[in-house]
């Protein structure tokens, strides 16, 4: 008789063993909202991506600041805190090309400027509507602008958000 029940005890384990892994992952299924996990994107993600003539195919993702006026103090401290969240990126730093992208016509920093925080300066012709509120963009290497910021973002907010971007491209 001890012996019966010690082979039901067991059968009953294997059973909870592999039932239980069903029923949990059932569960889980039915109720996501209590399995909300910290993978929010910070930016606004961009659903279809918006092409840019002006950052098509590049080899590398680009992170790119807009500015709308002539580069005063404030422009060139949001571009010191990108170039900071560039370095910051460790070995995924050579995936990423700090752009400053301007208006024609519009002065921008000096060259040697530029050229200590590694930033590249292009111009924009047109712009389109869906970008106009946003300040830093996060363009992927075929052009597409796949994520933007409004200037006052931190800048932990986008290194956040390029760590999920750059292992996935190379």
């Amino acid at each position: 008789m001890n012996k019966f029940k010690s082979k039901n005890w067991i059968l009953f384990i294997l059973l909870l063993l592999f039932i239980l892994p069903s029923i949990s992952a059932i569960w889980c299924y039915l109720h996501p909202q209590l399995l909300k996990a910290d993978l929010v994107n910070k930016g606004q993600l961009l659903k279809p991506p918006v092409f840019v003539k002006a950052l098509e195919k590049t080899k590398t993702w680009q992170l790119v600041y807009l500015s709308e006026e002539k580069c005063t103090q404030q422009c060139l401290q949001a571009l010191t805190q990108l170039a900071k969240v560039r370095l910051s990126l460790g070995r995924h730093l050579y995936g990423l090309t700090l752009n400053l992208l301007i208006r024609p016509g519009v002065k921008g920093p000096s060259k040697n400027q530029l050229k200590e925080m590694d930033i590249k300066m292009m111009t924009l012709k047109e712009r389109k509507s869906i970008l106009s509120p946003y300040q830093v963009w996060i363009v992927d290497p075929k052009g597409y602008v796949v994520m933007v910021y409004k200037d006052e973002t931190h800048p932990k907010d986008i290194f956040t958000d390029l760590q999920h971007f750059l292992p996935l491209w190379g």
